[in-house]
This record gives structure tokens, C-alpha cells and sequence, in this order.
């Protein structure tokens, strides 16, 4: 279509949308460099006898390692799954997820309280769980906690 001499006049006068172009920047902000929205966590299927549980994985509160199975502890309930803790660990999203003991990874928005105490390091979650934390574990976890910091900034001049 060819646009008109009007058409071109109006568009051209038109006074920029200062709420649409900051609307705009935020999401492109939201979606990544890449420009592709992150893909929805794929949830933890366990299968108990008859039964298979579909656990979403924002749900899940903390994972603890039993041998080669993993207790998935999830709104009050557990349901275990063979499957090295390692493993699952490289599923979880990092950001979300940190692992604060060889044993045991903990979901970032469900800690209530941090006891940095130095034999007895633990972390206790929003439903009253006290989970014991090692000392690696909980420099893994202030680091997760840190805010990330913006990128410096060049000096111009």
C-alpha cells in the first residue's frame, strides 16, 4: 500500500508515546537479550504405585537427597523419586534453586529466616522447616541472594 501525502503528514505529527516506548523497553528487558520469553519450567513427574503426581516447579519448596532417590517436599507433602540429587539439580533453575548443603536445595522464595551461625548454619522455611546448611552452602546462598549488579558503565569523556 502507498501511503498519501496525508497519511504521511499525520503519521509525522503525531507526539511520541513516552509510556508506550518505556512500556516497550521493559519488556524487551524482561524478555532477555534474546528476545524470546524463557520457556516454562517443565514440571517433576513422579510416579508412586498406581499413581503419578505432577509437581509444578514453583510449588516445590525443598528437595532433599535419600540415597539415590530424592524427597520432593511440595505444600506439605513429600514424594519421592529415583533420581540422583545431582541430576535434578541441573534442572532446577539456578536463580530459584540453591543448593545449601550435599543434600538439600532450597527454593529461594520459601526462606523465612537465615541462621548464620558457624556449626550450625540452617535455613528456615516459610511452613517452619529448619533445614541444617553447610558452610559452601551458605556462601552459595548469600550469593544467590545478592542483587545482580548492573554492568559498569563506560566513562565517556
Amino acid at each position: 500500500m502507498i501511503e498519501t501525502e496525508t497519511e504521511t503528514r499525520r503519521s509525522s505529527a503525531r507526539p511520541p508515546r513516552k509510556g508506550l516506548d518505556v512500556a516497550l523497553m521493559r519488556a524487551k528487558v524482561r524478555l532477555g537479550a534474546s528476545g524470546a520469553p524463557e520457556p516454562a519450567p517443565e514440571p517433576i513427574v513422579v510416579k508412586d504405585r498406581s499413581r503419578v503426581h505432577v509437581i509444578p516447579v514453583d510449588a516445590l519448596d525443598y528437595v532433599e537427597a535419600q540415597g539415590d532417590y530424592v524427597a520432593l517436599h511440595s505444600g506439605g507433602r513429600s514424594y519421592l523419586k529415583l533420581q540422583p540429587i545431582s541430576d535434578l539439580e541441573t534442572t532446577l533453575d539456578s536463580a530459584r534453586f540453591v543448593r545449601v548443603h550435599r543434600s538439600k536445595i532450597v527454593n529461594l522464595q520459601r526462606i523465612a529466616r537465615i541462621f548464620p551461625y558457624a556449626k550450625d548454619n540452617a535455613v528456615t522455611l516459610a511452613d517452619g522447616t529448619r533445614l541444617g546448611m553447610s558452610r559452601a552452602g551458605y556462601a552459595r546462598l548469600l550469593e544467590a541472594m545478592q542483587p545482580s549488579q548492573p554492568e559498569a558503565r563506560s566513562a565517556e569523556g
